[in-house]
């Protein structure tokens, strides 16, 4: 398969109006908005544009391959805040008196959290209301960037879930047992089982799993894996959504995309 990347990054001064994301004939994706805080320091901001453009271009190939072939990121637009008057000057980007209200994504400043998310407030299947990406994020070491905007414009394009389990977590544990059986599982969704190191926190109730247990995958035991992006994209091979064949979907698992979107596979939802 021969992975198309060719991009156009624009770079815009906003505000004005929106504009829509639409898929090109060749499957390429285009208008996609990212918009930058403001409280974003200017002198942080050509960094964290570069990063971007990068991470992009990775994701790009790893959409297509994900997707199939179906589609790709070929067309990005940046909106960059007015009041940042040199950035046109360290670099050869273009400066256009528009911008959009409602950005794709937008580059948060001081978040609560360390990594991307998505905001899903219209159920399976549906478009979320955008990707926030803290600006620490991209100024970080973190390897697997272009694989995490790939899951959350999945979380945001497409209206799948996680396939996880969260730490605590009632409804969506990070481990459960079946009834009947005092064997503990990992809400997962891998091709190939996993390999862990369990972990006890002691100083929680035996009785509650979800807190006791931390699974811990084992380095180098895992390397095989192909499948899910949107449970184990650390995994070094994981460039797949689930589906109903060679990606098998585990709808056993209390997680939270069997939970919205009724056992289905992600990638039956995508396509």
């Amino acid at each position: 398969m021969v992975l198309c990347m060719c991009f156009t990054f624009i770079f815009l001064t906003y505000f004005v109006t929106c504009a829509e994301v639409v898929i090109d004939f060749d499957g390429g994706y285009k208008n996609v908005l990212v918009a930058v805080n403001p409280e974003i320091s200017e002198t942080k901001v050509v960094g964290i544009l570069l990063e971007l453009e990068r991470t992009f271009k990775e994701a790009s190939g790893i959409l297509q391959s994900a997707t199939r072939g179906q589609v790709f990121f070929k067309e990005v637009i940046f909106l960059i805040p007015k009041r940042y008057s040199s950035i046109s000057l360290n670099q050869k980007w273009t400066k256009y008196n528009q911008n959009a209200k409602h950005p794709d994504i937008f580059i948060t400043n001081s978040d609560l959290f360390d990594n991307p998310y998505t905001i899903q407030h219209a159920g399976c299947g549906k478009q979320g209301l955008r990707i926030h990406i803290p600006s620490k994020f991209l100024t970080s070491t973190k390897s697997s960037k272009a694989k995490a905007l790939v899951r959350e414009w999945a979380h945001y394009r497409y209206g799948i879930f996680d396939e996880n389990g969260y730490p605590d977590d009632e409804l969506f544990p990070t481990c459960y047992k079946i009834p009947g059986s005092d064997i503990i599982h990992v809400t997962s969704c891998t091709n190939e089982k996993a390999v862990y190191d369990f972990r006890i926190n002691s100083q929680v109730k035996e009785d509650n799993i979800s807190a006791t247990c931390n699974p811990i995958p084992v380095r180098g035991r895992n390397d095989h894996i192909q499948s899910s992006l949107m449970d184990k994209m650390e995994f070094p091979k994981v460039t797949h959504f689930c589906d109903d064949e060679d990606y098998p979907h585990n709808r056993n698992t209390p997680s939270k995309h069997n939970a919205f979107c009724k056992e289905q596979s992600t990638w039956k939802i995508i396509s």
